[in-house]
């Protein structure tokens, strides 16, 4: 309840801030994607021998692999025009989630501790407000988020982030007489937050290291590009993110290693989109488009990389076709 006071007290005031400056504040809709996917995911680990890190034995997990429903709430999107200066979009609430048809499998960090999680959500990510600004002339944006939340069940840890914010350069060249269009889109930031990891406290404490904690804030500079093309009715893309987890906060030792959760993440996308239905313009336009994603994910923020350095990693493979409706 609280939340939504805070939510609808913003929105009161930009409406009426935009108002009192002739400039203009707009609902411009929402929107829903429905998708089903199948993952390959593969988690490397390297498991120390006794006390002698130098001579491991090697392990390959593929047992979370499986096929998944995908939900996405685009969230709830509105736009603020200032008079002769750009436009910030302003979202609310976008969020998503990833079920598992299979059913749940225990989890924890690392896929070790045991911790056990959800029995049907696999991942989610959700914020409380996404925004972006657009100056009237020029090629370079801004973003920013507010109170981001990934959480990633088999990875056993969630991510989270207070703030993160973005300068982003785009630009758009004409093709084949305006009819088809290439886009270029490169953007770097920085977000402050931290990582929560299940059940790391309790794996630590019977492995004697200390301090033990389940968290550890971090600061996380990133960065990512889009290329694509797009038409009236469709579009094709090739996208890539770089996020570093950088600790900002102490961690634990054992064996004379000092546990840090300085890792990276990184992602590769390429999708497709044909909209097959428009109806209206503006706010009001209802659209409905099917699109297909084929991705890898890697994300080296594992037990064994944390305590020992060893780069181990979880690997993701996916391909996800849906159905996605904006109104």
């Amino acid at each position: 309840m609280k939340t939504n006071m805070m939510i609808l007290t913003a929105f009161f005031a930009l409406a009426g801030a935009a108002s009192a400056n002739d400039d203009v504040f707009s609902y411009t809709g929402t929107g829903v994607d429905i998708g089903g996917e199948y993952e390959v995911e593969a988690l490397s680990t390297t498991v120390p021998k006794t006390n002698d890190a130098s001579s491991p034995t090697h392990a390959r997990d593929t047992s979370r692999s499986g096929p998944r429903v995908v939900l996405s709430f685009h969230g709830v999107q509105t736009q603020l025009l200032f008079a002769g200066h750009g436009r910030a979009n302003l979202t609310f609430l976008p969020l998503s989630a990833e079920l598992d048809v299979t059913g749940g499998v225990p989890d924890g960090f690392g896929q070790v501790s045991g911790a056990q999680g959800s029995q049907i959500v696999r991942k989610a990510v959700g914020a409380l407000i996404e925004t972006a600004y657009e100056p009237e002339t020029g090629i370079v944006s801004f973003r920013g988020k507010l109170a981001r939340v990934d959480y990633d069940r088999d990875k056993g840890f969630w991510d989270w982030k207070a703030l993160q914010a973005e300068v982003v350069i785009k630009k758009m060249y004409p093709l084949a007489n305006g009819s088809v269009a290439f886009d270029l889109e490169v953007s770097a930031g920085v977000g402050f937050g931290g990582v929560y990891m299940n059940g790391l406290a309790d794996l630590e404490k019977a492995l004697g290291a200390a301090p033990a904690s389940n968290s550890a804030l971090t600061l996380n500079p990133m960065a990512a590009m889009r290329v694509g093309f797009h038409g009236a009715d469709w579009r094709v893309g090739l996208a890539s993110t770089f996020e570093e987890r950088v600790g900002l906060s102490g961690g634990s030792s054992y064996l004379g290693n000092a546990a840090s959760v300085r890792s990276e993440h990184v992602n590769v996308a390429i999708d497709g989109q044909y909209t097959f239905f428009r109806q209206g313009t503006g706010a009001s336009a209802r659209t409905f488009s099917v699109f297909v994603n084929a991705g890898y994910d890697y994300d080296n923020l594992t037990l064994s990389h944390m305590f020992f350095g060893t780069n181990d990693a979880f690997n993701s493979f996916r391909v996800l076709v849906g159905v996605r409706g904006t109104f």
